[in-house]
């Protein structure tokens, strides 16, 4: 998952992974890896929204992390669905809309995330 705010620690942290599973060099090329790089020795917390979005795409090349928010759009696509079905039966004509917002579907699968127990399983 892509943090909203993000710090060095998180960038530390993606860039050991991706070195440690052979991703680094692999699916980054030279101008990522120097981006993430400089946003590491540069910035304490990343302020700049385009700066964000850039990390953000670096960061979903790396496989466990494009895994896991691919899952997570899965999961929330299939919430959203529910919920809007229910909601233009209820009369709310915009409903339909809502299952085409991927926002929508990592907000929701975030949220069923955040509220399983014990040992339950989001992704079958």
């Amino acid at each position: 998952m892509f943090p909203f705010v993000v710090s060095r620690s998180f960038l530390i942290a993606t860039k050991k992974k991706a070195i440690r599973n052979g991703f680094w060099f692999k699916v980054l090329n030279k101008t990522e890896r120097d981006i993430m790089n400089l946003a590491i020795k540069l910035v304490s917390t990343v302020k700049s929204l385009r700066l964000r979005l850039v990390l953000r795409e670096i960061t979903l090349k790396i496989p466990p992390f494009a895994d896991f928010m691919y899952n997570l759009e899965f999961v929330g696509s299939l919430i959203a669905k529910k919920y809007s079905r229910l909601a233009f039966c209820w009369g709310n004509k915009e409903a339909l809309n809502w299952q085409e917002d991927a926002t929508y579907f990592r907000f929701l699968g975030l949220s069923k995330l955040n509220s399983m127990k014990g040992r339950e399983r989001l992704f079958p």
